[in-house]
């Protein structure tokens, strides 16, 4: 303790040399110390700082009235406490979020390559081939195999104009440019006449969807009417008016299968489930019956079928062998759906953006 009654201690040069090293201009080395952020060990660029009482003391007899030992008087330096604060704080911050992270995000592994992920799922579809005993299945096998094998990451083709089919695709005949079969009656010749005219009127793509409830019935009573009044002769794709029937039997199902779209469930729900089943499965199988096989004309139904089925890969495979019949759009789209459902998403992610030009 010092005596209140000595007078104050003046430090002269001399005293203050040790902690001078930089040529420092403040009046306490111990004010400057602290407030520097150097602790009494020696990183002050001022000195080696020594924890001595007499530096305490000299410090209280050098201070003014009203100031205290916290006003720094080092001109060098300002306080860092509050950057200290905040680096304090933001380390404090990241180890709490390493110590509370799931372990999910240290172990996730990092993303594979559309080529790594392509050789993976080959090498997967192999090992199940080898294992797998009925035909259907093995056929599925190869055909997602297939197509993964002539699949070039980055090198996804969409279709070219050059290359389209379509005018090569039969037309649907209109029944008033047809003559009236031998057989059929001029009253129920007019009929299928105007049912038809009614039918291609409002299923439209752009009004398909909102019609399926007109359009449904609509082709139900014309495809009756001409499997009733045409001879077996003419129910064949040798004749126009064999055609005529195809061609409506195609509408049906497609309107049918239309109703399981999530827009169209939402407006329309199937109450039924296995009665709406029913309707599908006997409509496909109608146009079969006439087609005998898959045509180009109607293949985007015998695809819808193979996915409904789970056949995603023959579905895929049956799209493929059939793109430069189809709508560039639709055969784009359907891809783009498909490689989805089959939840590649390599192929998929590809596909997606090729789609995006067509989607409106």
């Amino acid at each position: 303790m010092i005596d209140v009654n000595q007078k104050p201690v003046h430090l002269n040069s001399t005293a203050l040399k040790i902690f001078e090293s930089g040529g420092a201009e403040a009046e306490n080395p111990r004010d400057c110390g602290p407030k520097v952020g150097c602790d009494f060990s020696g990183a002050c660029k001022h000195g080696t700082l020594r924890t001595q009482s007499r530096f305490d003391e000299i410090a209280i007899a050098q201070r003014k009235p009203g100031e205290t030992q916290h006003q720094p008087k080092c001109k060098h330096v300002q306080s860092r406490k509050p950057n200290s604060l905040k680096q304090t704080l933001l380390w404090s911050g990241i180890l709490l979020w390493i110590a509370c992270a799931p372990t999910s995000v240290w172990s996730q592994p990092p993303p594979e390559s559309a080529e790594a992920w392509r050789h993976n799922r080959l090498s997967a579809l192999t090992q199940r081939l080898a294992g797998e005993t009925t035909a259907s299945g093995r056929a599925e096998i190869l055909a997602r195999r297939n197509w993964l094998t002539d699949w070039k990451p980055g090198q996804m083709q969409s279709v070219r104009a050059e290359q389209s089919k379509r005018d090569q695709l039969q037309e649907e005949p209109r029944l008033r440019k047809l003559p009236r079969p031998a057989g059929f009656a001029a009253n129920d010749w007019l009929q299928a006449i105007e049912l038809q005219t009614r039918l291609l009127a409002i299923d439209t793509r752009e009004l398909r969807k909102e019609n399926l409830q007109r359009t449904i019935p609509l082709a139900n009573e014309l495809d009756g009417l001409l499997s009733r009044k045409l001879s077996p002769e003419l129910q064949t794709l040798e004749t126009e008016a064999g055609w005529s029937l195809a061609f409506t039997r195609y509408r049906l199902t497609r309107a049918l299968a239309y109703r399981e779209l999530p827009d169209v469930i939402d407006r329309w729900p199937i109450q039924h489930q296995q009665r709406y089943e029913s309707q599908l499965q006997a409509a496909y199988q109608r146009l079969i019956e006439i087609t005998k096989k898959q045509r180009h004309e109607f293949i985007l139904i015998d695809d819808r079928m193979l996915r409904r089925a789970g056949d995603r890969g023959r579905a895929l495979e049956l799209l493929e062998a059939n793109r430069d019949y189809i709508d560039a759009k639709w055969y784009i789209k359907k891809r783009r759906d498909l490689l989805k459902e089959l939840g590649w998403d390599a192929p998929h992610q590809e596909a997606a953006r090729l789609y995006e030009p067509y989607d409106d």
